[in-house]
């Protein structure tokens, strides 16, 4: 599987999520310009690592962030839950397709060019190629 094809499979799995959130967005890359609330895929770092001998065996590792606008504290937070949430949300729909969740973060706030401040939080990812 190549790199891409890896990212399309962390997309596609995403895009399942916009049945319980219709104004979600969800970008298969970094996403500088996004309509909240948003998830955007990047490669992590580190990217990649070695399983085994050679280049064949490696493994991707993916940056899941999910972000919201603060305007509306109390409705841009429950979104993040929504999609913390361990039985439904983004790390349930990424153990189905089996791919392996590293880490979820807590709250963390990003800057935003356009609105000032968001509000988000991110999954590590690792999916073999």
């Amino acid at each position: 599987m190549t790199l891409e094809e890896n990212r399309q499979l962390v997309e596609s799995t995403l895009l399942t999520l916009v049945a319980d959130i219709p104004e979600l967005q969800v970008t298969g890359y970094y996403n500088t310009n996004a309509s909240y609330p948003s998830i955007d895929i990047y490669p992590a770092d580190p990217s990649q690592e070695a399983m085994g001998y050679g280049s064949a065996s490696q493994e991707a590792f993916w940056t899941v962030r999910a972000r919201v606008n603060v305007t509306d504290d109390l409705a841009a937070q429950q979104v993040l839950l929504k999609l913390l949430e361990p039985a439904t949300g983004v790390g349930a729909a990424l153990i189905e397709a089996d791919l392996n969740v590293q880490e979820w973060s807590g709250y963390r706030e990003y800057p935003d060019m356009v609105d000032g401040r968001v509000l988000g939080c991110e999954w590590r990812v690792e999916a073999p190629l």
